[in-house]
């Protein structure tokens, strides 16, 4: 499982002369996003705030009133009364605790979060609301991933105007 890819648009054209750094601090930016996001993101995705903003399916029970026996029933109520939580795409918490070891790979062009958390492709909707980014963290990943960037290029731009 994989979150899918941030595009991000390119500022121009990089002289010839200086691709090597572009690729190496394209790298490193993607790298800091991929980071960023497993760090600040990923825990989340287990919480009801982030249900609700990101717009997850509303789970048999959520709807019922609590206490009633259609609630005990229910997918909810079974999780409470066996877990004592309601935590959207959290079952026993073992899925939760697979999702804290991810695989990051970078590339020029990516970067890419592997996870191991089998148990959300069990619905094919449950794996689309792990993936699924909200809009504030698309910006803030955009972000981080332009102060990286021109961190990185404008650092080894001034150093290569130095030689010339």
């Amino acid at each position: 499982m994989e979150i899918r890819a941030i595009k991000i648009r390119e500022r121009g054209p990089v002289p010839r002369s200086m691709a090597k750094q572009h690729r190496q601090a394209s790298r490193e930016a993607y790298q800091a996003i991929a980071e960023q996001h497993h760090r600040e993101n990923t825990p989340k995705r287990f919480t009801k705030q982030h249900a609700q903003a990101a717009g997850y399916r509303q789970r048999k029970g959520e709807e019922l009133q609590f206490g009633t026996k259609a609630f005990w029933g229910s997918y909810t109520g079974r999780k409470l009364r066996k877990f004592g939580h309601a935590l959207p795409l959290v079952w026993s918490g073992q899925t939760r605790d697979r999702a804290r070891m991810a695989t990051i790979q970078v590339t020029t062009n990516r970067g890419q979060l592997r996870y191991s958390v089998n148990a959300l492709n069990y619905n094919p909707w449950t794996r689309d609301e792990f993936v699924r980014l909200t809009p504030a963290e698309v910006e803030t990943l955009g972000q981080t991933w332009e102060s990286v960037y021109a961190r990185l290029f404008d650092r080894d731009l001034d150093q290569g105007m130095r030689f010339i």
